[in-house]
């Protein structure tokens, strides 16, 4: 029975597939008649040569960052023989997917699809990638960080896309292996508490420094978006802006820096609530 299900589970899923997969192809057939039509048969190819690889490119490193932190909690895990959630006895999931076999299948496959939606993010801002790679400098800086305008108009953009893109790829991984780790009991969840392994707390500990860093960037790009305040009476970086949401800008980046060191020291530290302390500091 147990067999049966699983394989009635797959075939659900390859049709699933196929059926976004058919929608998919079958809007490309018809924009690329479209475009055609018009002449400009060309221009749509290379347009969509150019989406497909900048997704593949960004799906290939979503793959190697959430199927390594996949790969380390199996890694991590793979001395624990009991397979439960919320400390209760094996339901009916637990015992379709209680053979090792089939976890590595279905933590593999969820690994890929979590990047192809990564990979579909990343394919989403395609011009705004081409861009920063087909700059050309302005030869005029701004009056107040001393850049050339093209950094504000192609570079700025694009960093503020990889450092989301980042910060939404490490979460994703961050739940995966919350999820796994909770499947394989290195995290029980109680009544009278939440009991978490060493070795599970430390990698968690790890992608919540990843997390704060971002953050960290985050604010450091934010002071350059200053230059297009619209807070004022005039657009443009004010004298608020210049006087107040900068200086606030530079203390959220380094209470985010001291955050993140409070997550890594947790590391080495006997007091579990370090990372707590951060959270509640950066708050």
């Amino acid at each position: 029975m147990t067999r049966s299900r699983a394989i009635i589970l797959g075939i659900i899923g390859v049709i699933f597939f196929l059926w976004l997969s058919v929608g998919f192809w079958a809007n490309i057939y018809v924009e690329a008649l479209w475009f055609d039509q018009l002449n400009y048969g060309d221009v749509f190819w290379t347009t969509f040569g150019a989406r497909f690889f900048i997704g593949f490119i960004f799906g290939l490193v979503a793959v190697v960052i959430v199927g390594l932190n996949l790969f380390l909690a199996r890694h991590y895990s793979s001395r624990l023989t009991e397979l439960h959630l919320f400390n209760e006895e094996a339901n009916e999931l637990e015992k379709l997917f209680s053979g090792s076999r089939m976890v590595d299948i279905v933590t593999a496959g969820a690994a890929v699809a979590l990047s192809g939606i990564l990979g579909l993010i990343g394919m989403a801002d395609w011009d705004r990638i081409l861009r920063y790679l087909n700059q050309e400098p302005f030869n005029a800086v701004d009056p107040i960080f001393g850049l050339d305008i093209g950094f504000f108009v192609f570079s700025l953009p694009f960093w503020n896309f990889i450092r989301f893109w980042l910060l939404l790829t490490i979460v994703a991984s961050g739940i995966a292996v919350t999820l796994y780790y909770l499947y394989r009991g290195a995290v029980i969840i109680e009544e009278r508490g939440m009991q978490i392994r060493s070795y599970a707390r430390n990698h968690l500990c790890i992608l919540g420094a990843a997390v704060f860093l971002l953050m960290a960037w985050g604010y450091r790009l934010s002071m350059f978006r200053l230059l297009y305040s619209e807070s004022g009476f005039t657009f443009g970086a004010g004298y608020t802006d210049l006087h107040a949401r900068l200086q606030a800008y530079w203390m959220l980046l380094f209470v985010a820096i001291a955050c993140a060191g409070l997550f890594v020291a947790s590391l080495y530290s006997k007091r579990r609530t370090l990372p707590f302390f951060a959270i509640g500091g950066m708050v």
